[in-house]
């Protein structure tokens, strides 16, 4: 869990009002509960402007009890020699 919290940035605004503790807490758990987790993406699309990166695509997901697929955008920014996310969310 460690290098994949690591990606989000120390500014980064969890969605639905959470505090950055409760979603860390709520990420970690709803991760490591999982026997098995599939993501793909599909429909990709990237737009660099210096410092900054949007990524949009269709996340597709899967573990034992749940099939979605959704819309997301994820903004990053580079920080300290490495991308980080900012902010993301589903549309």
């Amino acid at each position: 869990m460690t290098p994949y919290l690591g990606m989000y940035a120390s500014d980064f605004e969890p969605p639905k009002g959470l505090s950055r503790s409760a979603w860390v807490q709520q990420r970690t758990q709803r991760i490591t509960s999982k026997k098995s987790i599939r993501h793909d993406m599909q429909n990709l699309t990237l737009l660099i402007n210096t410092n900054q990166a949007t990524v949009r695509f269709t996340q597709i997901y899967q573990d034992e009890r749940l099939q979605s697929s959704d819309h997301k955008t994820v903004e990053w920014v580079w920080r300290n020699g490495q991308w980080q996310i900012t902010r993301e969310f589903t549309d």
